[in-house]
């Protein structure tokens, strides 16, 4: 069994089966209100422990409003289709009065094939063992008075190219905090948390001016992730009429292993 992720959890348990998000899901926009990869991948492990010899090929989720710290919450799960090949799965985390989110999800039979497999574009630049030649481009809040949250005391994120800010970005993530205590996050549940970043990496309007929360979260995956670490090209483009999409690919350590939509509000503060 793989040891237990370093730096606490995301989510503790409750009373009655329940969870509540801790500081570590705490998101940017508001200090009570979690980062969406934390309740997205909270969700991705209950749907993926609904029959472990099926693997996850697609999470569509719906925002309905920010998850709250603190509060009890729960995770139910329902097999919408059942199948020998292909399940399709709905789960739903709901607060004390009313849902908060919900996922789509797509689930295949693990199996041989005979097609080879895509061989893809190498990883990003970057991998974890050529961090240190990108000393100047790694994420960090300095200030001691900060309060803890998703980033940067759970996720540890490496800019690689481009830069936050400018609308096109790569970075690799690194989910360094169990999800739920003592249970170390599986391959799907850091690739979910770290597609969540898109827009938080790709954002092209000053954050002090404006509002750009993506009101979804769609990720496809090709294969299972390998490693701790994934890799996230993401890049954003904004309409005219208040929305936008965030979008982008997702890598591990040996190459392409999916995608990632983000429907976003834009608005002016």
């Amino acid at each position: 069994m793989a040891a237990s992720a370093p730096g606490g959890a995301v989510f503790a348990p409750a009373a009655d089966g329940l969870v509540a998000a801790t500081e570590l899901a705490r998101g940017p926009w508001n200090p009570g209100e979690a980062h969406g990869g934390a309740p997205a991948a909270l969700i991705a492990g209950a749907v993926e422990a609904v029959d472990q010899d099926f693997a996850v090929t697609r999470l569509a989720f719906d925002f309905f409003g920010p998850v709250p710290l603190d509060v009890p919450l729960r995770v139910t799960t329902e097999l919408r289709r059942p199948g020998k090949r292909l399940q399709l799965v709905e789960a739903v985390l709901r607060g004390p009065d009313r849902d908060l989110m919900r996922a789509q999800a797509v689930l295949q039979r693990r199996s041989a094939q005979d097609a080879p497999p895509s061989p893809g574009p190498a990883a990003p630049p970057g991998h974890q063992g050529d961090f240190a030649e990108h000393p100047g481009l790694v994420l960090h809040a300095d200030d001691p008075d900060r309060p803890r949250g998703f980033f940067p005391d759970a996720m540890e994120i490496r800019v690689v190219d481009g830069a936050p800010g400018t609308g096109a970005a790569t970075a690799w993530f690194c989910l360094q905090a169990d999800v739920l205590p003592g249970t170390p996050p599986s391959p799907v549940q850091r690739a979910v948390a770290a597609a969540d970043f898109a827009n938080g990496l790709s954002y092209r309007v000053p954050i002090a001016e404006w509002l750009f929360v993506n009101t979804d979260l769609t990720v496809h995956l090709s294969r299972d992730p390998v490693g701790k670490w994934i890799a996230l090209a993401a890049r954003t483009d904004l309409g005219d009429a208040g929305a936008g999409l965030a979008a982008g690919t997702l890598f591990d350590e040996r190459g392409r292993i999916g995608t990632v939509a983000q429907s976003l509000f834009v608005a002016r503060r």
